[in-house]
């Protein structure tokens, strides 16, 4: 690498927008002066700081209810639909490229279809592990998905996602699994609430 001249950097200081009231302006739409912009900031740079704490909370409570959760049985019908729909979903994307099932599989996933879909039964089971342990927390905790927090999440989910809307969303979504996810999303959010942070040796 090589080192930047003393003209260089004199260069890139005079490109540097000056931090005044007009350059506030152009760049916020709720700061007029400079004091307000650095509060401004200020602020957006603690909720980012508290949004991405909370998140790592939720992760790490939800990583430790599936360690020390067991599924004694797992219910045959939904995971044999649940894993019938998920490779039909592949077998339309090989029909869409015009190929075999079976050397879409083999050319995309690098795999035979017999080992796809032992792989398709092992997420399988974690997508319904994961569904039992909500379900389960739920009830146990009273926790019920109210008008109100659904619509909550809802626009949560369109924020994580990347969707244009929340019909952008519902268009894409079929409402159960919409149900299912604001629900474990809120699970997920009370046990965060409940846990105890300990302070690491």
């Amino acid at each position: 690498l090589h080192s930047t001249s003393r003209r260089q950097r004199q260069m890139c200081i005079r490109d540097r927008p000056e931090l005044n009231d007009k350059f506030v302006k152009s760049v916020s739409e709720k700061s007029k002066t400079v004091k307000e912009y650095k509060k401004e900031v200020k602020e957006l740079l603690q909720k980012d700081a508290e949004t991405s704490y909370e998140y790592s909370i939720e992760t790490a409570v939800w990583e430790k209810v599936m360690d020390n959760t067991e599924v004694k049985k797992y219910p045959k019908k939904e995971m044999n639909a649940t894993k019938e729909n998920w490779i039909k979903q592949y077998q339309t994307a090989a029909e869409y490229y015009q190929m075999e099932y079976e050397t879409f599989i083999e050319e995309q996933m690098g795999m035979t279809v017999e080992d796809f879909e032992k792989q398709i039964d092992t997420a399988v089971k974690e997508t319904l592990k994961e569904q039992m342990a909500v379900e389960a927390i739920a009830d146990k905790e009273k926790i019920k998905l109210d008008d109100k927090m659904y619509k909550k999440e809802l626009k949560n989910i369109v924020s994580d996602y990347g969707y244009e809307s929340v019909d952008a969303l519902k268009e894409a979504v079929e409402e159960k699994d919409l149900k299912k996810e604001a629900l474990k999303n809120v699970v997920i959010e009370k046990l965060a609430e409940k846990s105890i942070q300990v302070k690491s040796e």
